[in-house]
């Protein structure tokens, strides 16, 4: 299959093609995308929290479906996290935006099910049922690594935005969908990770010209509690005004060529530090008081 996939020995013979080309012809063959998702579903499931056994059948089934091109809502796949508890704070915050779309930021856990992906079923979970409406997942691309063969059964079954590259932060599909009523949702860290880990710049960016244009921004917090076997999930209304003190507050003396980076990384700090108040302490990282401390003094130095 890899044979005919990467065409005649003859295009190899001439040098390796570029490892983005290989993907990119590899994610156009439906075997390939299969193979992929039974890997990223071993992987998955291999992880310390492990499935019940009704958890395992409904995301076996959620795979199956993935693979035969289904529609499917996260929420709807809540029973892959059966025997665990969920409890939602900040509802308000939610119930705040009516009718309206938001952009929402949240931490990327990877503690619990499924690698911490337990932690995006349990807040779809919790805005479908406060909203009536699943979130869209907004997900960057890195198509030299093999759980992105996977990409374009799951991007087709989940309704997601596509982030391709440094180049194109997708504000326009964003803005589309939100003006269209939509909760679209962000993962600023980039990787999951059992601790914070820093937001991308370029994230802060997306956060600050959604707010710039009028789109309401909100953030959250889930992770799951190993102790109670809950995953707690919280949502909190952003400062509008205050996003945008820091974004426009870059000193003249730091102005040059990465201005917009550097804005944006005051701006997904600013935001971070609030999710990492939010979180115990052993899981704040990058945002712990002690590194915050430590390079806001390096920045004085």
């Amino acid at each position: 299959m890899l044979k005919d996939v990467l065409g005649p020995p003859a295009t190899l013979i001439k040098g390796i093609p570029p490892v983005r080309d290989i993907f990119k012809t590899l994610a156009q063959d439906e075997g390939i995308q299969n193979s992929a998702l039974d890997f990223l579903q071993k992987r998955l499931t291999s992880g310390a929290t492990k499935l019940s056994s009704i958890g395992e059948v409904v995301f076996n089934n959620a795979i199956e479906d993935i693979k035969n091109s289904q529609k499917i809502l996260l929420s709807e796949q809540i029973g892959i996290l059966t025997g665990s508890y969920l409890t939602v704070t900040g509802i308000d915050a939610l119930k705040s935006l009516g009718e309206n779309g938001a952009l929402l930021i949240l931490n990327h856990s990877s503690k619990g099910h499924l690698r911490g992906y337990g932690n995006t079923i349990a807040v779809s979970k919790a805005i479908s049922d406060n909203t009536g409406q699943d979130p869209i997942w907004a997900h960057g691309v890195d198509k030299s690594t093999f759980q992105d063969l996977a990409r374009p059964k799951l991007s087709h079954s989940i309704e997601t935005i596509t982030i391709r590259d440094k180049n194109d932060n997708g504000l326009s599909r964003i803005t589309k969908a939100v003006a269209e009523g939509r909760i679209v949702a962000i993962y600023p860290e980039g990787d999951s990770s059992e601790k914070l880990k820093r937001g991308v710049a370029n994230a802060g960016r997306l956060i600050a010209t959604s707010i710039l244009k009028g789109i309401p921004v909100i953030y959250g917090v889930s992770y799951f509690d190993t102790n109670s076997n809950t995953y707690k999930t919280a949502f909190f209304n952003i400062d509008a005004e205050k996003i945008k003190s820091v974004y426009e507050s870059l000193p003249k003396s730091e102005r040059n060529k990465n201005t917009g980076e550097l804005r944006g990384q005051k701006v997904i700090d600013f935001i971070m530090i609030q999710i990492a108040k939010n979180l115990p302490q052993e899981m704040q990282g990058e945002y712990g008081l002690e590194k915050v401390l430590r390079r806001a003094l390096k920045k004085t130095a």
